[in-house]
């Protein structure tokens, strides 16, 4: 409506007017956003997540700390309300299935702290994640960060603060959780074993998730 309307009443020109929707900045997160539906649609976010899980281990800390990796890493690319969303339901088919206990109100203290840990975890890791990239932001008065420029500070900062992070849920916030989880490597096996080969449509977002980033890394700023 303003590109038609501002023209008409005399507040902009078209071009005047254009340059707002046509900022680099609208079209990276529209990216972002599209590369996230493309992983939800063909559930390549799923498998990233579920082999990253599988090999940090199956205790429940270090399942918790294979779904904050995995979720800070996809937080990096996408928004992290998406990722926090993807994952989420992921992790919901997981606690069903190596707790005994399908209702949160039934469970016990050391089974509850486990639930709650492992959503909260995922929720920490989403937001942390997204510090670790930066999509087009640019500090008023001052030089254009391009992207690698800002991941040198961004990366080693969330490979920082996760364990950290991590070390606090499970240590500290949640240490009552159980010290094991019975047919934890079981479920997750059958849950990668159901998803079968990656399909056509997994690789091809596969390809264009890992062209985007490439692209966004060595992406030159403009001085």
């Amino acid at each position: 409506i303003p590109l038609v309307a501002f023209p008409v009443l005399g507040i902009l020109s078209p071009s005047q007017v254009g340059v707002s929707y046509a900022d680099n900045v609208i079209f990276l997160f529209m990216g972002g956003f599209m590369i996230a539906m493309a992983m939800q649609r063909w559930n390549l976010h799923k498998r990233m997540a579920l082999k990253i899980i599988s090999i940090t281990g199956t205790s429940p800390s270090r399942l918790i700390l294979g779904f904050m990796i995995a979720t800070a890493f996809l937080s990096m690319w996408m928004s992290n309300s998406a990722t926090a969303m993807m994952m989420v339901p992921i992790a919901i088919a997981i606690i069903a299935t190596v707790l005994p206990t399908k209702n949160y109100k039934d469970m016990d203290e050391s089974q509850k702290a486990f639930s709650g840990c492992l959503v909260l975890g995922i929720a920490y890791a989403a937001g942390l994640g997204g510090i670790g990239t930066l999509i087009g932001k640019l500090f008023p008065g001052a030089p254009a960060i391009d992207f690698f420029q800002w991941m040198l500070f961004g990366v080693p900062f969330v490979a920082l603060m996760l364990p950290i992070m991590w070390l606090w849920l499970t240590k500290v916030a949640y240490r009552k959780m159980p010290k094991t989880l019975d047919n934890t490597r079981e479920a997750l096996q059958h849950e990668i074993e159901s998803m079968g080969p990656m399909s056509r449509g997994e690789k091809n977002t596969l390809f264009v998730f890992i062209l985007v980033a490439v692209a966004w890394i060595f992406r030159a700023s403009k001085d």
